[in-house]
């Protein structure tokens, strides 16, 4: 079992962010985010263990929420109270495997730890981390030194070789044994995990990591990480439209919510418009076709709940690592009125893909009654849907 550790307890005060550093915004996102996205999607990865200054467990739950919408993967992720240094939240998470995993779990487990300020991390340098500990006790990422590397202080400055320097970063992974053993016999605070295995004389195996995997510790750290990403991020856009004419019974279904005082429209489903408008968005944004031909397995056993539909659409997304920026419905008809209702319909959207509610935008006309929508005879929907994608190098 391949067990991840993620460190993230620190101040951070070198970054002057005002904030402790796992919550450091970066696009919208705490810092931990990043790392804990990519520990998830890591194939390698089968528990996770997260150390955080204190947080309630609604707050977490929300955070994780958010890092679950971007992935179907399912894991065992644990959160618990880091100590005052790096060190002693380590030590807390040791305490941690002993709370949550057995003995003979632990006793092949391999123990990948990873710095909350590394949130570029790599899938492959996770996964890579995790294969090597199948043949070497300890094993950990490093950037070359490259540059010209001066030591100076009052009396004199001298130039240092950079012949086998090597920019330690995260992830290290250790055996579980070897981790226990380090433990007991560490007489320091290693600022590297490796030194557990080193003391032991064990020695690591280095893989070398991308120049994007490095440890954000000032503000102009966070900015460079903010530049990458911008331009590795990608988005997408998609657009649907759906129309029905009202029937003579039924309920009206709009925008995942039904209206007793409305007739339903007419259609195979529930006719509901605005849901159909932005599964087509969806569809579109991926170049996937129309809406007939998406829902008809759906609708051969069936199901006509429109809802159903957009849950289907939504596996496109979350599959893809695609997280909703922005949807934006425009309705056209002089019934039901939209804006005493708008509040209920953003709601179930939300709901259902995840997006928050203020991203979803519902606004409404009747087109002077000039097109059979506006005289009251249906409803027309129009949706646009922007996604973007994280990068993970």
């Amino acid at each position: 079992m391949n067990i991840g550790i993620i460190l993230g307890a620190g101040d951070g005060f070198r970054l002057q962010a005002g904030t402790k550093k796992a919550f450091v915004d970066m696009f919208g996102r705490p810092l931990v985010w990043y790392s804990l996205l990519a520990f998830v999607e890591a194939d390698s990865i089968d528990e996770i263990i997260v150390v955080l200054p204190p947080i309630s467990d609604k707050a977490f739950k929300e955070l994780f929420d958010s890092v679950a919408h971007m992935t179907p993967k399912e894991k065992g992720v644990i959160q618990i109270t880091g100590g005052g240094t790096r060190f002693e939240s380590l030590k807390e998470a040791y305490k941690a495997l002993h709370q949550y995993y057995t003995p003979a779990q632990l006793k092949n487990a391999n123990i990948i730890i990873h710095n909350v300020a590394n949130p570029m991390i790599s899938l492959h340098e996770i996964n890579d981390v995790a294969g090597m500990l199948e043949r070497y006790s300890a094993a950990g990422v490093a950037i070359p030194v490259y540059d010209t590397v001066r030591r100076i202080n009052v009396k004199k400055t001298e130039t240092i070789s950079r012949d086998n320097l090597w920019r330690m970063q995260t992830p290290q992974g250790l055996r579980y044994k070897v981790l226990e053993q380090g433990l007991k016999e560490i007489k320091h605070e290693p600022t590297d995990d490796l030194e557990l295995a080193e003391i032991q004389g064990i020695k690591p195996k280095i893989i070398p990591c991308t120049q994007y995997n490095f440890k954000i510790t000032t503000d102009s750290d966070l900015a460079l990480a903010e530049d990458i990403m911008m331009s590795k991020k990608e988005l997408t856009f998609g657009f649907g439209e759906d129309s029905h004419a009202f029937d003579t019974k039924g309920r009206l279904n709009l925008g995942g919510v039904e209206f007793k005082r409305y007739k339903k429209l007419q259609a195979d489903s529930d006719g509901d418009v605005a849901i159909h408008a932005l599964v087509t968005a969806i569809l579109q944004a991926f170049n996937m076709g129309s809406l007939g031909e998406f829902v008809k397995p759906l609708y051969a056993r069936g199901i006509k709940d429109s809802k159903l539909y957009l849950v289907e659409a939504m596996k496109i997304v979350t599959e893809g690592n695609w997280a909703i920026e922005k949807i934006d419905f425009m309705i056209e008809g002089s019934k039901p009125k939209i804006d005493p209702i708008r509040r209920h319909m953003v709601k179930a959207i939300s709901i259902i893909t995840g997006a928050s509610i203020e991203t979803i935008s519902i606004a409404a006309h009747t087109g002077d009654g000039l097109t059979p929508f506006g005289r009251g005879e249906g409803i027309r929907c129009q949706c646009l849907i922007m996604m973007e994608r994280i990068w993970l190098p």
